[in-house]
């Protein structure tokens, strides 16, 4: 594969303004899940991240295609296809304020799951 530097990097910073949120999200399940758990959680995440993100192709309700649009993972998918071209569906903005979202919200969780966690 090839490209050019300036979508190397718009690749290389869409990676890292994706992976912000997720980062803070597992700060957040850090301090609420006890550390014995994390495997179990890892490997129900290879299977849920996937299908989260719509990479996946299932025959699932319309119900379901339409939660999809609602997860983190999709729109981080949608920056990556964006920055390289590729099967995207030109909403960048609104995948950039998602993430900001996501970012906000995990920040939270993670905020209050610490301060439980200094407490006990």
């Amino acid at each position: 594969m090839r490209m050019d530097l300036i979508q190397g990097l718009a690749l290389i910073s869409s990676l890292i303004l994706g992976i912000i949120p997720f980062a803070i999200l597992g700060l957040a399940l850090g301090y609420l899940l006890n550390p014995k758990s994390a495997d179990s959680i890892l490997s129900l995440s290879l299977i849920v991240i996937p299908i989260a993100c719509g990479s996946i192709p299932l025959p699932v309700p319309q119900i379901v295609q339409d939660l999809i649009a609602f997860s983190p993972f999709y729109h981080f998918r949608q920056l990556i296809l964006s920055a390289i071209n590729l099967n995207h569906d030109n909403h960048l903005i609104l995948h950039l304020l998602w993430l900001l979202w996501a970012c906000g919200a995990f920040g939270l969780l993670a905020a209050w799951s610490y301060q439980r966690d200094r407490t006990v």
